[in-house]
């Protein structure tokens, strides 16, 4: 997640100093910098809910083996979706919510950000404690828990 949204940024924030750089003042390059890097940061958290989502459907995909493929590919899809959907409508979003409350762009994006952000990871925090109830229930009691990859 955070590896991706690392590329992605770099990638993002070299095409905007591209984009201003041709005959541009130092100022105007700082500006443009600064509030694609802003920008940028607020967008960061979503890529690790993303990335969850996809880590929830492999967690369970570990412990339903008849069904691995489906379940793998079903999250991956999942994932990918909720990331296409924040790319095509953060700008008609948060543009929604700049004007509807009158603040700057900014803070309107960070407000879609935390709107969409906060609806997919209490999406993501309901499955895991809907799926941990239900294990606990059929099978927690009679079921060995893997010891960890390392010592804490």
């Amino acid at each position: 997640g955070l590896g991706f949204a690392t590329v992605e940024n770099s990638i993002f924030i070299a095409r905007e100093m591209g984009d201003v750089a041709m005959g541009a003042s130092l100022a105007a390059l700082v500006g443009a910098g600064g509030e694609i890097t802003a920008v940028r940061a607020l967008a960061g958290p979503g890529h690790v809910i993303y990335s969850a989502i996809a880590g929830y459907y492999l967690g369970l995909a570990k412990f339903n083996p008849g069904q691995r493929g489906p379940i793998v590919v079903k999250g991956l899809l999942i994932a990918a979706f909720v990331h296409a959907t924040y790319n095509t409508t953060a700008a008609i979003g948060s543009g929604l919510i700049a004007g509807l409350l009158d603040v700057p762009p900014l803070v309107g994006f960070l407000g879609y950000v935390l709107v969409y952000d906060g609806f997919w990871g209490l999406y993501l925090l309901r499955k895991i404690r809907r799926y941990t109830a239900t294990f606990d229930r059929l099978r927690g009691a009679s079921v060995e828990t893997d010891s960890p990859e390392f010592d804490p």
